[in-house]
């Protein structure tokens, strides 16, 4: 008789197999973290770690291919804002807030080293940015519309802006969320709010 795959069982062991593996890559950088020691921090065995994640750098991507559904998440509820003000913040918000996170600083160093050696890697990260760019975009457009936001800036350029600035807070060494949203709220403000 053939196994059934419980397919809850199967998202509990992947995520606490990537919830171990970040701070192993963050902390021994991509080329010297193990398997083993990934494993271990998981409760599971070596073999377990490449059951669902086929290789090293499989499990490193598949680290950041979870920012794709979350910011796809994140994308919805900020357009469902009525106010498009508040869809800003609460994307600027989540986008700063992952660097709260104690393995982000590594994780973003390895990601920066990793980039240019891996195109899949590449795509993945540019898809989930993709996806927190578009929204800003749009909501930059709304809020402009409303006259909540300075007319003259360019929706694109400004998105560019304020996903910089929440790049940026990764690489503090404390909660700069409250910094980030008043940067980005007094960079779009109108000379009139």
């Amino acid at each position: 008789m053939a196994r059934t795959v419980d397919p809850a069982l199967t998202a509990r062991r992947r995520a606490t197999i990537l919830d171990a593996a970040a701070p192993v890559f963050a902390e021994s950088g991509f080329e010297r973290a193990r398997a083993a020691d990934i494993a271990a921090r998981a409760g599971v065995s070596s073999g377990t770690v490449f059951y669902y994640f086929t290789d090293k750098a499989t499990l490193f991507r598949a680290l950041f291919a979870a920012d794709i559904e979350r910011n796809e998440e994140l994308r919805d509820r900020a357009l469902a804002e009525p106010d498009p003000v508040s869809g800003i913040r609460l994307l600027v918000d989540a986008l700063a807030g992952t660097s709260t996170d104690p393995a982000a600083v590594g994780l973003v160093a390895e990601l920066i080293r990793r980039v240019p050696a891996d195109p899949a890697l590449a795509e993945t990260v540019a898809a989930a940015d993709g996806i927190a760019r578009e929204a800003l975009a749009e909501l930059i457009g709304r809020a402009q519309a409303q006259g909540a936001v300075d007319p003259s800036l360019d929706p694109a350029q400004a998105t560019a802006f304020l996903i910089a600035l929440t790049d940026g807070a990764h690489l503090a060494d404390r909660d700069v969320r409250p910094d980030v949203r008043r940067a980005a709220l007094a960079y779009l403000r109108t000379e009139e709010s």
